[in-house]
């Protein structure tokens, strides 16, 4: 049986699809009286079906399950007999709008058992733009006047379907929560971390952050922080809101360099081992060594990385939020993984072959939660998080993947990157922390502290660019120690006598 399927996207309100089907009989001993279609989508109408220009019986059947039984009024007899089927139907779920972007997804072919030859073709019009993520790779991809076709072919289709995303990039509203308590006598600073600026790849504006904080700075790793301070036994609820811009980048893999290109002072910091990330374990020094190939660019070596923890550890869906494994005990036990083993093994092997590697921590937008789970969480109820993986190319810059994402939902996660990953925290320097935004809960509290909504391009632009309330690079430590209370100047003097009273003048001449 060979079939051609064509998904016309060019009608903003339906995708019409159409199917050529060519069915031999291969065999005396049977009769093609009837054969059912699997469309994949829930819904479909306006079936029509044809052969030798003469209409057939279509029946969608019930249930909701998109299948189309067709129904032959001559039917197929003899070996080796040709009979051409063609049917032709509509579907809305083909094409699926989330905020600023849209996406096509095609879902696999069920039951190949008898299909010779399938391909696929997706028309859809220039308004839509250029695709940014297309998983599988396609066969052919051609520019017209009017509509762009991109063709697959049915070794691709099989297994896991097709997924195109279009837009250049994705706005979302968020609203973060942060129970902070100081138990000190004295008063005490607390950083909390707020989505960060990512350089190409997201952009964050702040609308409110409530307290004030004293300032807002950043770490070596790229990561933000607001430092608020509490007084004696205070507690309070900081609340942080604001709009982060996700961009969809491609990036060119074939431009990747060498490793050892890879500047110093980053492969220095980024391939050291740490704990979790065990680098310089000997078994996952001989898996990076088997897989590493010196003739081959950062991004290839990475990938081979990226499809080796794919086929070593498998996603447990059961799995609650237990103690983070790590790298050796994820190779263990690799059937109870979640996305932080999947990221921990894979930082591990690539830092072990010299490819800088950090952790991202942060919020994924996901629909489907069998395919794209979310395992990272910091209470039993809310506030799902997702954890994935950047390499470090030195043509590139930073290119971040997710072979958790890449594993469950059988798309290409690693040559593309869509712009449902909203970044939190970068883990480059220590594998434990910072901690993510989530993780700041008073003792038994099981209240949401993360709130995600599509934004608007509208919104984006009433709020305020967070790179210009920087005031730091990196922490001063001895900031969070000056004091400013009577109460906390007279104690230090009373302890520390005229050695504290001249490091009150020291600090207050400072100021």
């Amino acid at each position: 049986m060979d079939i051609n399927a064509t998904y016309d996207l060019s009608d903003d309100n339906y995708t019409l699809v159409s199917l050529t089907n060519t069915v031999t009989n291969l065999t005396q001993n049977y009769v093609l009286g009837e054969q059912v279609l699997e469309t994949g989508f829930s819904a479909v109408f306006d079936v029509t079906a044809y052969s030798s220009n003469k209409s057939l019986s279509a029946t969608v059947k019930a249930g909701g399950n998109g299948k189309i039984e067709l129904k032959f009024d001559n039917p197929v007899v003899g070996k080796g007999v040709t009979y051409d089927i063609k049917v032709s139907y509509k579907t809305t779920e083909a094409l699926i709008k989330n905020g600023l972007t849209k996406e096509i997804y095609i879902p696999k072919v069920f039951g190949s058992t008898g299909i010779s030859k399938y391909t696929v073709s997706i028309i859809f019009p220039h308004s839509l733009g250029s695709p940014q993520f297309i998983s599988p790779k396609p066969t052919s991809y051609n520019d017209g006047k009017i509509n762009n076709t991109i063709r697959f072919s049915e070794s691709q289709i099989f297994t896991n379907g097709i997924t195109v995303f279009f837009g250049d990039y994705q706005i979302y509203n968020f609203e973060l929560f942060y129970d902070l308590a100081n138990q000190d006598v004295f008063k005490r600073d607390f950083s909390i971390p707020i989505p960060p600026n990512i350089k190409d790849r997201q952009l964050v504006a702040i609308s409110d952050i409530q307290p004030t904080p004293r300032e807002i700075y950043k770490d070596e790793d790229g990561n933000y922080f607001a430092k608020i301070q509490l007084a004696s036994k205070e507690s309070l609820s900081v609340r942080v809101s604001g709009l982060v811009k996700v961009i969809a980048v491609r990036a060119d893999m074939a431009k990747s360099g060498k490793v050892d290109a890879v500047p110093s002072d980053i492969k220095k910091t980024y391939t050291v081992a740490r704990p979790l990330w065990e680098s310089n374990d000997l078994k996952i020094k001989q898996i990076g060594a088997d897989l590493f190939n010196p003739n081959l660019s950062v991004a290839q070596n990475a990938e081979k990385v990226y499809l080796f923890v794919k086929d070593t550890l498998d996603y447990n869906h059961d799995k609650t939020r237990e103690t983070r494994l790590g790298a050796v005990k994820a190779l263990q036990n690799p059937t109870i993984s979640v996305c932080m083993e999947y990221s921990d093994l894979t930082i591990a092997i690539l830092r072990s072959i010299g490819i800088p590697a950090r952790e991202i921590e942060g919020y994924a937008y996901s629909e489907d939660i069998a395919k794209k789970p979310l395992s990272v969480f910091y209470n039993e109820e809310t506030d799902f998080l997702h954890s994935w993986v950047e390499f470090y190319d030195p043509v590139l810059g930073w290119i971040p993947f997710d072979p958790t994402w890449g594993d469950t939902s059988g798309l290409d996660y690693f040559n593309n990157m869509d712009t449902n990953h909203i970044s939190f925290i970068i883990k480059g320097h220590d594998s434990a922390g910072p901690l993510p935004p989530g993780s700041f809960r008073s003792t038994g509290s099981n209240a949401k502290q993360i709130n995600i909504s599509f934004g608007s391009v509208e919104a984006w632009y009433t709020a305020k660019d967070l790179e210009s309330m920087v005031t730091g690079i990196t922490q001063n430590r001895f900031e969070d120690i000056i004091l400013r209370d009577p109460l906390e100047i007279f104690l230090v003097l009373l302890l520390c006598g005229s050695f504290g009273f001249l490091l009150f003048h020291l600090v207050v001449r400072s100021k």
